[in-house]
């Protein structure tokens, strides 16, 4: 209810922050606008009572001061009530006793709505207050959107360099009514700025609401401000050519939460929801959403069971027909866990067909690597005699790591057409790898596999606590497809700090049983923070890309939560090392040791050695053999797979290797600026880009 109604200005100065319990009065606004009256009979009233009772809430009595004739309400607490007659105590720590105030009768305020009922008094005592209720009262109902009591929250409101500080007394998604603390408003009460002023809402330290805002009006001598959030029905960014599909699921999920600023349990039916957030659908005059509302747990319902917890924020608000209003939420973080059980709901209602699990058939993904030709015999040779290693590796990657793996499937009838999954391979990146495909009859199931995937990017790599700052994907580029769509991604893009492409030597290295010495005046130690400082400049001195960068070899090893400790929580190996090979004391080379599980990748692409040959390296092949073959002891193996940077290096030796890997890696802080152009990449003519060549490009990953 408006506090308006509650009473005026001047009386209302020192009630609010002196005392809780004690409200002014103004009746005559009750028979104004914006409400209108109706008759409800004492059944009804008796029955508003119980409820409060039930709940330990509490209702008004309407009082008079005696020696100011003034009307209050007096917050009291109602006891159970099974006729005309009720009985009231006084809430804990009330200043006040009945004895002080002549009783006029009682007030349910409902927020939309206030009922006022008659009695006469039977029993007054400084606790206690009985009374009998008249046989009918008045409802006043509101046209506008209901005012709520706020408690507990704090307000900072920064305006012409002055922060007030204050606490929310009442609000609705058009109105904040905060009382100051300390210094008061500076203007008058008349006054309406069209400056922005900024509003920060805080429960218990934590950020409920950021918003702008513009001031209606001022009360009590600049002690109370009415505010109203500029950014209602407002959208807050502009609209994307190729957003995930919003889908209306049917039965609709839920979403439920405990609202920030009023402290109630809520639940709103979703009318649509993708990956990244969801809109409901409230009536304006029921509202208790506005944008910039921060919600740091909300669970969302689907039919079936599933319960997903994440933190939203309110972001848009806009008006449809028949007095309601769209909000849109948006996930600001999520598990992989949770993101990937959301993404496979939503992506099956989009194409039965798509998903995402941690229950898939091993043996009919087995059956699908060979059919596809993802493993071709060449590729299975190399894999024969570990097969029993790939087999358990890839057992705990598809049924047990959550955290570090997720898979993507096209499935019809238990049978798997497409695939492509995605793992964690350093601190704050993640591979993209084992894309394979065959066709379903005339489908094009390459196609949906790559729609697939890309709408998966688009929302999880917006969510901060999985950590997925970059996107690494490994191709030949003598193969049509990532010629016809990574490369022209790139080029489209335009920015290699965006999106770049780096193109290795790949070879495997036999290591000798006995491991050659150095030369005189040359040795490989660990890297230093300053040697990793000096490969990052010699990378930039080669390539204009953000390689180096999405290698994280700077970030910091927390105990317990570095990729090592993750991977070994699951059974697994995960060790990244970098050394620098030195001729008296000057870098020559800068080799990344990267260490995994066999069929983490089956190219051995993180289980391999990155090396990266400044340009002014004077370093000859030898040397960088034997330094490469110091490097590989850690391996305990006898073939080791090596990419050499840059490939040039190479050819000015004169030394031969196996194929070229290109690293194409993007940066996701920039991902929405440019996923609309790669998305368009993969819906330029897909029968051309994607048919028979999604098999020449697994050939290479």
């Amino acid at each position: 209810m408006s506090i308006d109604v509650h009473g005026g200005k001047e009386l209302r100065e020192n009630s609010l922050l002196d005392n809780p319990y004690l409200i002014p009065f103004r009746r005559s606004d009750l028979k104004r606008a914006p409400f209108f009256s109706s008759s409800i009979d004492q059944k009804q009233f008796v029955n508003a009572m119980n409820f409060r009772n039930f709940v330990d809430d509490q209702i008004f009595a309407h009082m008079i001061l005696p020696h100011t004739k003034e009307e209050v309400l007096f917050k009291v607490i109602p006891g159970p009530c099974t006729g005309s007659e009720v009985t009231f105590s006084l809430p804990e720590g009330s200043i006040h006793d009945f004895e002080d105030f002549i009783f006029k009768g009682l007030l349910v305020d409902n927020g939309k709505s206030v009922i006022m009922m008659q009695a006469d008094p039977i029993l007054v005592t400084s606790r206690l207050l009985a009374v009998k209720l008249r046989k009918t009262g008045v409802i006043y109902q509101a046209r506008h959107a209901r005012r709520h009591q706020c408690q507990n929250v704090n307000a900072r409101i920064s305006y012409d360099d002055i922060e007030y500080a204050g606490a929310l007394y009442e609000f609705n998604p058009a109105g904040l009514r905060i009382e100051l603390k300390g210094i008061p408003w500076t203007t008058s009460g008349s006054q309406v700025l069209a400056e922005p002023i900024k509003v920060d809402l805080m429960r218990g330290g934590r950020l409920i609401f950021s918003g702008m805002s513009k001031l209606i009006r001022t009360e009590n001598q600049g002690k109370t401000i009415v505010l109203e959030p500029m950014n209602t029905l407002q959208k807050r960014n502009g609209e994307r050519k190729n957003r995930n599909p919003r889908l209306n699921l049917v039965p609709s999920p839920e979403v439920k939460f405990t609202h920030p600023l009023t402290g109630m349990r809520v639940s709103y039916d979703i009318v649509d929801i993708n990956s990244s957030g969801f809109s409901v659908m409230v009536e304006s005059d029921t509202s208790l959403l506005m944008p910039g509302m921060i919600i740091d747990e909300a669970f969302i319902d689907f039919a079936g069971g599933l319960n997903l917890k994440c933190p939203v924020k309110v972001v848009y608000g806009e008006k449809k027909k028949k007095n309601s209003i769209q909000y849109g939420f948006l996930i600001t973080d999520i598990d992989v866990a949770s993101y990937n059980q959301l993404f496979n709901v939503i992506s099956r209602a989009d194409d039965p067909y798509a998903r995402v699990s941690y229950d898939v058939d091993m043996a009919s993904l087995w059956n699908f690597f060979f059919e596809s030709g993802f493993i071709y015999p060449e590729r299975y040779t190399g894999i024969a005699q570990y097969k029993d290693d790939f087999k358990d590796t890839y057992k705990k990657l598809y049924h047990q790591c959550p955290d570090i793996f997720a898979n993507l499937t096209y499935e019809r009838n238990g049978v798997i057409y497409g695939h492509v999954s995605l793992i964690k391979a350093y601190e704050r990146s993640w591979l993209v790898n084992h894309l394979a495909t065959k066709d379903i009859g005339l489908k094009i199931t390459g196609h949906y596999v790559l729609k697939q995937i890309l709408n998966y990017l688009d929302s999880i790599t917006r969510m901060p606590s999985i950590g997925m700052d970059y996107i690494i994907i490994y191709f030949p580029p003598e193969n049509r497809f990532p010629n016809n769509f990574f490369s022209n991604a790139y080029r489209a893009v335009n920015n290699p700090s965006h999106l770049s492409m780096d193109t290795f030597a790949y070879l495997n290295i036999d290591l000798p049983q006995s491991i050659p010495d150095l030369p005189k005046g040359w040795t490989v130690r660990e890297s230093s923070p300053k040697d990793i400082g000096n490969l990052s400049a010699a990378y930039k001195q080669l390539s204009d890309g953000i390689l180096v960068d999405a290698l994280c070899l700077d970030s910091p090893k927390r105990p317990g939560e570095s990729i090592e400790d993750i991977y070994q929580k699951h059974g697994l190996k995960r060790i990244c090392n970098s050394y620098t090979l030195f001729h008296d004391n000057n870098p020559q080379a800068y080799f990344v040791v990267d260490q995994s599980d066999r069929g983490v990748n089956l190219s051995d692409l993180i289980n391999s050695i990155k090396v990266i040959v400044p340009q002014n390296s004077s370093v000859p092949w030898y040397v960088l053999h034997a330094a490469i073959c110091e490097c590989g002891k850690d391996y305990d193996i006898k073939t080791i797979t090596v990419q050499i940077f840059p490939c040039a290096y190479m050819d000015r030796a004169g030394i031969p290797y196996k194929k070229r890997h290109v690293i194409w890696v993007l940066d996701t802080h920039y991902l929405n600026a440019n996923i609309d152009i790669i998305k368009n990449m993969a819906r330029i003519n897909p029968a051309q880009y994607l048919k028979g060549v999604v098999s020449s490009f697994i050939r290479g990953g």
